[in-house]
């Protein structure tokens, strides 16, 4: 639709794959995951990464996975690629709720009571810790390695990665989780409102 326009190609019809030929593909999505994540990729990580968790254990074969409202994990087109992978069936979701909304069959919203483990209380641990090893740290030299800085975007990153190590600890993440059926009990107790 937008090769006749000629634009940045300067030649209409010249794109990705007059430029690449049969390798376009691979290079377009190298180049877009520089700034963006497919939710496949992430799907992928996370049934992944806890296959990994999971292998050689009891739930091996029939563990659940978990994610919050993201609208583009509950997508019919990302739900496929779950389905391919064998675990459209293994998320925790609303299967008999608010049928006919746009909540069928998944997480509703983005809400704290139901997204156990960062947004209750796991992203208020981190940014604790960033700002507790910012202030900690601000002893050392500008240019120390151990110095955690907050002046860049890239500095905040870096800050970010280091405190993700520690922060929020496994035990915080368990208790959080493990609070679940208690929170899904008041909502059905509540009828919906908490």
């Amino acid at each position: 639709r937008v090769k006749p326009l000629g634009g940045c190609w300067k030649i209409p019809g010249d794109g990705y794959p007059e430029r690449y030929g049969e390798d376009w593909e691979a290079v377009l999505g190298a180049h877009l995951r520089k700034t963006l994540c497919p939710v496949t990729d992430l799907m992928d990580h996370v049934i992944d990464t806890s296959t990994a968790a999971y292998a050689g254990t009891e739930r091996a074969l029939d563990f659940f996975i978990f994610h919050d409202g993201l609208s583009s994990w509950w997508e019919k087109g990302a739900q496929a690629y779950m389905r391919s992978r064998g675990f459209e069936h293994r998320q925790i979701r609303n299967i008999s709720a608010n049928k006919g909304t746009r909540y069928e069959d998944k997480i509703v919203g983005d809400s704290p009571e139901m997204c156990r483990a960062l947004d209750s209380h796991g992203f208020a641990d981190l940014k604790a810790a960033i700002l507790a090893y910012s202030s900690f740290t601000s002893v050392y030299a500008v240019d120390d390695p151990r110095r955690f800085k907050l002046g860049t975007p890239d500095e905040v990153f870096r800050s970010i990665e280091r405190a993700w190590t520690v922060a929020p600890s496994s035990k915080r993440i368990v208790e959080d989780i493990l609070a679940l059926p208690r929170v899904l009990s008041k909502i059905i107790e509540y009828e919906g409102c908490v």
